[in-house]
């Protein structure tokens, strides 16, 4: 593993913005980076600079410098340009770079689509785009990736919040999950 940098404008290059604010913000630590806080900064630096793209290449390498999985950090990423105003396309190409981290795995570093379903525990990317993300991976991964990612998928509809009985309630309509009622015998 590389020695990480000590230096704020080390990624300016690799991301086309001024990554100083984000160095000193402790966007880069080991810690923002597994617990996706550095990717919901970093989205909002990449999205004030107009560069997806400059954002996810610079999640790739300083993941890549700290030796972490940027799977965590992508993926809040992703949740945060999408409310940010960002569009399925951004999701796209978040799921691109996840699938192009398993076709190009970094040896010593483990990582999980899992990361996936903790940001979506976490409240970092919504339920829909989590499906964007899929979608994404789907298309430009492998049929082994495509399936893992939907396997993922099952497990964030596993931790949605669920309506009443018989479809009531918290369904597409924005209804208010109803109390179960007992039943007499």
């Amino acid at each position: 593993m590389p020695a990480f940098t000590t230096d704020p404008h080390h990624y300016d290059a690799v991301a086309g913005f001024d990554t100083s604010a984000l160095f000193s913000a402790g966007a880069f630590n080991v810690a923002a980076l597994q617990d996706g806080t550095g990717g919901v900064a970093i989205a909002a630096a990449a999205r004030a600079a107009g560069s997806t793209a400059g954002g996810l290449a610079l999640i790739a390498a300083v993941a890549a410098d700290q030796g972490v999985s940027p799977i965590w950090t992508y993926t809040s990423f992703a949740g945060r340009t999408k409310a940010l105003g960002g569009s399925a396309a951004d999701l796209n190409a978040v799921g691109a770079a996840i699938a192009g981290r398993f076709a190009n795995p970094v040896a010593g570093v483990t990582d999980s689509l899992s990361d996936l379903s903790s940001a979506s525990g976490a409240g970092q990317i919504a339920f829909a785009d989590v499906i964007g993300l899929v979608v994404g991976i789907a298309a430009a991964g492998t049929d082994r990736l495509t399936l893992l990612a939907g396997m993922t998928l099952g497990n964030v509809v596993q931790q949605q919040p669920r309506g009443g009985e018989g479809g009531e309630g918290g369904g597409s309509e924005g209804g208010a999950a109803r109390p179960r009622r007992s039943r007499p015998p």
